[in-house]
């Protein structure tokens, strides 16, 4: 399973922390079942900029790995202004059955 962690922070106040803890972050040894697959930034006009991180979790151990990279994260817990969310994505071409089966449930 592929998980999405969004991390929007603001310039200014905060900003070398957050540098820091990305710095941290990205030398963090990661549980074998856990992958970093890719990290991206871009720029939220008017709030700063915004990170993108994702990451692949071995089939059966997705608790485990929501576990382990939401404990990364919450390292930003004590930084004013940023924000983290996790959320897990599909690719496209496993998009159209999942939202076919989901709306035959509704």
């Amino acid at each position: 399973m592929l998980f999405m962690v969004t991390l929007l922070h603001p310039f200014g106040k905060g900003f070398d922390e957050f540098t820091k803890k990305t710095m941290e972050l990205l030398s963090t040894k990661l549980p074998p079942y856990v992958e970093l697959v890719k990290m991206y930034t871009a720029p939220a006009i008017g709030e700063g900029a915004r990170g993108y991180t994702i990451f692949k979790v071995e089939k059966g151990r997705v608790d485990d790995g929501f576990i382990e990279i939401a404990k990364m994260f919450a390292t930003y817990r004590n930084i004013e202004g940023v924000k983290v969310t996790i959320e897990p994505i599909i690719s496209m071409k496993d998009a159209p059955a999942l939202f076919a089966e989901l709306t035959t449930e509704l």
